[in-house]
């Protein structure tokens, strides 16, 4: 245990700067993240709320992200553990200035970081985007219909009640974090 703690304190920045360099020259982020912008200024031009749509682009963003040829960067930096740290760290970083330009910066972060950690779990990037665009967009509005009693735990709570949703958000996103580092670092390589 003590182990794992030292490595996650002694995460260089070389390791961020890496996937901060490769995240930014993957085309298909790059595409993603200008169509989810300029959707998002499409719809707040036309007098809409532009976070739900926006939603899906940053949840393929996140499932782009974790899906990118994990191999390479595995031969590179073959300790997985910080490898998964600066990962999901620099597309944190990368997220919130894309998330606050399209209208909620914490919600849409922590949206993207929950689709990277679902990704990391699939492995694959269809099965992972079906399954995320299928659960906010289809299973939580039929679960938020059907009972009140469960839309303040659902992982999309905040795009209904930022203030009161963002904890349940934020939690659900540490969960598929944590699961997706246990995951991550006890299997093979794609």
């Amino acid at each position: 245990m003590r182990r794992v703690h030292a490595e996650l304190l002694t995460l260089p920045s070389w390791r961020v700067t890496a996937e901060l360099l490769k995240l930014l020259t993957l085309p298909s982020l790059l595409l993603t993240a200008v169509l989810t912008l300029t959707t998002a200024a499409v719809v707040s031009w036309a007098d809409a709320e532009p976070v739900p749509y926006a939603q899906a682009g940053f949840l393929v963003l996140g499932v782009l992200a974790a899906t990118d040829s994990p191999v390479a960067t595995l031969i590179a930096m073959p300790q997985r553990l910080p490898l998964h740290a600066a990962r999901a760290l620099t597309l944190g970083v990368l997220a919130l200035p894309l998330a606050a330009a399209a209208g909620d910066a914490l919600y849409l972060t922590c949206t993207t970081l929950l689709a990277f950690g679902v990704a990391t779990l699939v492995r694959l990037p269809l099965p992972s985007v079906l399954t995320l665009l299928g659960s906010h967009f289809i299973a939580c509005p039929l679960l938020r219909a059907a009972s009140t009693d469960v839309a303040p735990f659902l992982p999309d709570a905040a795009a209904g009640a930022p203030s009161r949703g963002l904890l349940t958000t934020a939690a659900w996103t540490a969960c598929a974090l944590t699961l997706s580092a246990w995951s991550f670092t006890r299997r093979d390589a794609p």
